[in-house]
């Protein structure tokens, strides 16, 4: 029975160490996994991804914008052409008989100047469009490289105006004979009147060149040296 009695302690104690042994197996078993891996990001990228833009367009590249179809500018008027009065003899003006924009007929007379009691006679029909003496004002003939100053100036029609405008060369390459534009005048708000660009072959200003256009003046509203404000239509 002794002998049987250690026997049987003998067995539990086996049967203990074999369940502690398997125990220490199955977690050196468990520690020997490999761990799941670490990323990490490169140096310089982004830490978190790039957010999807909100809308659904598409990306359109930037539309250009169209060439203006008019230019613009500022101008004056002026008759097509003119004819310079000077005085004939030196003296002093005793008289004037005419204005601006009085009516003339060839042979009348324009002014006096006492030397002699001498008549200043317009060469031509037309109209008045300058005026540059007053009574009791001294008048010279000119002499050498002097010219003879002026004392009238006469249109012989102001029926048709022409308006000189400088444009800029950027502007010039866009603009041709026959064009057509309208202006205003300060003298006239609101009211439009219409040109045609008749050149621009025109001499080079400082800041760019001028081009000439021409207006209907039958009406005789419009006068010689009034400022206009231009538009070229260039669409044509």
């Amino acid at each position: 029975m002794r002998h049987a009695g250690i026997g049987h302690r003998a067995l539990v104690g086996i049967g203990l160490a074999a369940l502690a042994l398997s125990v220490v197996s199955a977690c050196s078993s468990t520690s020997r996994q490999p761990a799941a891996p670490v990323v990490t990001p490169a140096s310089g990228s982004p830490t978190t991804p790039p957010v999807p833009p909100t809308s659904g367009e598409p990306h359109r590249e930037r539309e250009r914008p169209e060439p203006k179809a008019e230019v613009r500018s500022t101008g004056t008027l002026s008759p097509l052409s003119t004819v310079t009065v000077v005085s004939p003899v030196s003296g002093r003006v005793v008289s004037v008989a005419v204005d601006l924009s009085t009516r003339v007929t060839k042979g009348q007379s324009l002014a006096e100047i006492d030397t002699g009691h001498t008549v200043v006679r317009s060469p031509i029909d037309g109209i008045v469009v300058d005026r540059r003496i007053d009574v009791g004002q001294s008048v010279a003939l000119g002499g050498g490289s002097s010219p003879a100053p002026t004392l009238f100036s006469i249109a012989p029609s102001l029926d048709v105006l022409r308006i000189v405008a400088p444009i800029d060369d950027g502007d010039l390459v866009r603009i041709a004979p026959g064009m057509r534009a309208s202006f205003t005048v300060d003298a006239f708000p609101g009211r439009v009147f219409r040109a045609t660009v008749q050149s621009t072959e025109t001499v080079e200003l400082p800041k760019g060149h001028s081009i000439i256009l021409t207006t209907d003046n039958t009406s005789l509203v419009l006068r010689p040296g009034m400022q206009v404000n231009l538009s070229i239509s260039t669409a044509e």
